[in-house]
């Protein structure tokens, strides 16, 4: 016989299904008659003890709500993925706190992205409820209706890696806090209504790898530092501290008002392989450094005031769309038109 906290998971599961609008065919399996075989049944993982430790749906197709899923039944799930990864997005709708019940506390990957989840990060009391998902690794809630704030305890995960919040409607400026998580990697909030200053206590986040801001409200100067803060309202010059992150491989900084030239020493990153500096207010010639980038595949200048030769180089010859230079009316050389006076222009 199936032990009875064992069967209620399986029972939790095939009532859940029974309410899904056409359930995907893999779910076939899931049925209280092969209950006894529950480890054994599609997209599920067991603990040692014949819990159910991971519920990954990430190749299936999901419509309905979550309504019927009772989250208490499973008090060992460690990780819950519910998003699809192929080219259309799952149609599950469900008020973001239903989905985070005080019983999954040690919830370590939880990955909602492409839903149509509603709500906010509070309570009805007005208390974060996330913050006490201290086990948490990865959140992705990306690509759903969310809005509301943030909470300075997001950067107090332990062991949370990733983060993606993205395309929702996120507002109000983003918090800080004294600390951030040694572990943190991976940051997206792009695409949400954040507004102020540019958050610079991010910068006590040591580790990120990826930092993604685009598509918000921010204003004001930037730090020398960052990935992706595209969209959004920075002014004045590229700090020349930038060029000192020199393990930085991709940068955008497009659709801003960033002024003056680009720094002379930009030739430092090595290792930068995208840059977008277009739709910006950028003047002056592009730095002869620009030939050390011997790294770079991907490269977006377009629509600034950037005057003089284009610089030469064994990888910049391989850039070969002009686009990439367009609505700059001074830029001439490879593989725009060639500077009218060359030997001029080769001389300064």
């Amino acid at each position: 016989p199936v032990r009875a906290d064992i069967r209620r998971e399986a029972e939790a599961l095939v009532k859940w299904k029974a309410s899904l609008d056409g359930a995907d065919e893999s779910l076939g399996p899931w049925s209280l008659a092969n209950s006894t075989s529950l480890c054994n049944w599609t997209h599920i993982t067991c603990d040692s003890a014949g819990h159910i430790r991971s519920l990954d749906l990430t190749i299936v197709s999901l419509n309905g709500t979550l309504d019927q899923l009772d989250f208490s039944a499973f008090p060992h799930l460690g990780k819950l993925t519910l998003f699809h990864a192929g080219f259309t997005a799952n149609n599950m709708v469900a008020d973001l706190r239903d989905c985070f019940q005080e019983h999954l506390g040690q919830l370590e990957t939880m990955a909602f992205s492409q839903n149509h989840l509603y709500g906010t990060l509070l309570t009805d009391q007005g208390e974060v409820f996330l913050c006490n998902y201290t086990a948490l690794k990865l959140l992705d809630l990306s690509n759903n209706a969310l809005h509301g704030g943030l909470s300075k305890c997001f950067w107090d995960f332990p062991s949370l890696a990733f983060m993606d919040l993205s395309s929702n409607s996120f507002s109000g400026v983003v918090p800080i806090s004294r600390t951030c998580a040694d572990n943190l990697k991976y940051l997206h909030l792009a695409e949400n209504h954040f507004r102020g200053t540019f958050p610079l206590g991010l910068k006590k986040c040591k580790n990120l790898i990826t930092l993604d801001l685009g598509g918000n409200h921010f204003s004001g100067t930037i730090p020398s530092w960052g990935i992706d803060l595209s969209g959004n309202s920075l002014s004045q010059e590229i700090p020349g501290g930038l060029t000192t992150l020199l393990g930085l491989r991709y940068l955008n900084l497009s659709g801003n008002h960033l002024s003056g030239c680009i720094p002379e020493d930009i030739g430092n990153l090595v290792l930068l392989e995208s840059l977008d500096l277009s739709q910006n207010q950028l003047s002056g010639e592009i730095p002869p450094s620009f030939a050390a980038l011997k790294a770079m595949s991907a490269l977006n200048l377009s629509t600034n005031d950037l005057s003089g030769r284009i610089p030469t180089g064994s990888q910049l010859q391989t850039l070969v769309d002009p686009s990439i230079y367009s609505n700059n009316p001074g830029l001439c050389g490879f593989p725009l038109k060639d500077c009218v006076n060359s030997s001029d222009t080769d001389a300064k």
